[in-house]
């Protein structure tokens, strides 16, 4: 789905969905976005094709681990076997940044905010002003490029205007 709209909530029938949770007092929708936007980023530019099995570890124990428990929930662990490392690495961070670069075009490719909604990668938030946001969520068997792009799809659903029309390109890639 092509779309240069600056509502994506209306876009994307947000609207409709009821919130399956309520952030923490003290902790609102525009801070989940920036700690997502923030693991995002690391990923991208600091995890590469060559990434040890302690740099994934690092990333998902550190900014993803920060971003998925900011609602209380507690991350799981994701067994790598050594041989696994370099293509699975490789595979999301090119992955992610294809969506990140889509985002970034004219019209915007949104469809894999369709995909954190419809797989559950993403729930509903509110937080305690009573706005309306998402969270990422860890669940069982998601791939690392399921992981990151929840967290891209957490920030892009709640700040938009800071990825559309071409603005994507320099926040991550």
């Amino acid at each position: 789905m092509a779309s240069s709209k600056s509502d994506v909530r209306e876009l994307l029938g947000v609207a409709a969905r009821a919130p399956t949770c309520c952030l923490p007092r003290g902790t609102n929708v525009v801070d989940v976005a920036e700690e997502c936007r923030r693991g995002a980023v690391v990923f991208v530019s600091g995890i590469d094709g060559h990434a040890s099995r302690r740099a994934i570890a690092a990333w998902l124990d550190g900014p993803y681990r920060t971003a998925v428990e900011m609602i209380g929930t507690r991350s799981l662990d994701v067994p790598l076997r050594a041989g696994e490392v370099t293509e699975i690495v490789a595979y999301a961070r090119a992955h992610v940044i294809g969506v990140i670069r889509g985002i970034a075009r004219v019209p915007s490719d949104v469809s894999f905010t369709h995909a954190a909604m419809h797989d559950g990668w993403i729930e509903p938030c509110t937080d305690a002003t009573g706005r309306s946001g998402w969270v990422p969520v860890d669940r069982p068997k998601m791939r690392l490029s399921e992981r990151v792009l929840s967290l891209v799809a957490v920030d892009y659903l709640v700040r938009p205007a800071d990825w559309l029309a071409g603005r994507a390109s320099k926040i991550a890639v």
